[in-house]
């Protein structure tokens, strides 16, 4: 079986978009969310601090604007072992992201249907090597790492056949469902035992 695994180049089986360049003087008190590396939480983005952008000048970025489970890499961070804020973070795009828009210092990856499935890649790029990658191929300063889209595009991997990817990735994505369902039971429990005691 691992015979028919390719070796692939991410660039080769995604499309890699760089993140909107808003500038500041376009932020209002409302209109369209801008999702920003300092939104992303370990897996997710929380959209609750988020800046917003005026609704005449967003539609210029439509071309930016995240679908639910879009695959998002900080390309500025913190050096390891900072993992709240590291380069290479990945995360993907919730429900309640949806529609908003993707801002600069961020890549978002996108398979190419017909040869990478979308879950496959997530649980790919959260893996060990992938942010060693990440890591490894960043520069900048002491205090923020700054990885370039076209060293993220050179990661290798080794990728199985589709439908092999599509069974992976559906499994992972069941085991990550429960962990957060005992996690938000486990805070519901706490929370009940502190109003008791």
């Amino acid at each position: 079986m691992g015979s028919e695994w390719e070796n692939v180049i991410l660039r080769d089986v995604t499309t890699l978009r760089n993140g909107a360049g808003v500038k500041q003087e376009y932020f209002s008190e409302s209109g369209i969310p801008l999702v920003r590396v300092s939104d992303f939480t370990m897996n997710s983005i929380d959209i609750q601090n988020c800046n917003y952008v005026e609704k005449q000048h967003a539609k210029k970025w439509e071309t930016h604007l995240l679908n639910e489970k879009d695959i998002l890499v900080a390309t500025v961070g913190s050096w390891p072992p900072n993992w709240s804020s590291v380069v290479g973070k990945v995360i993907r795009t919730p429900e309640s992201a949806r529609g908003a828009i993707q801002n600069q210092n961020t890549c978002c990856v996108v398979p190419i249907k017909e040869v990478l499935d979308n879950d496959y890649l997530y649980y790919r790029l959260k893996s060990e090597d992938f942010s060693w990658h990440t890591s490894n191929n960043a520069g900048g300063s002491a205090n923020q790492a700054r990885l370039p889209v076209k060293k993220l595009g050179e990661f290798t991997f080794l990728l199985p056949p589709l439908d092999y990817q599509k069974r992976i990735g559906s499994s992972l994505a069941i085991l990550d469902n429960k962990i957060q369902l005992n996690r938000e039971t486990n805070q519901t429990l706490e929370a009940m035992a502190q109003a008791l005691f």
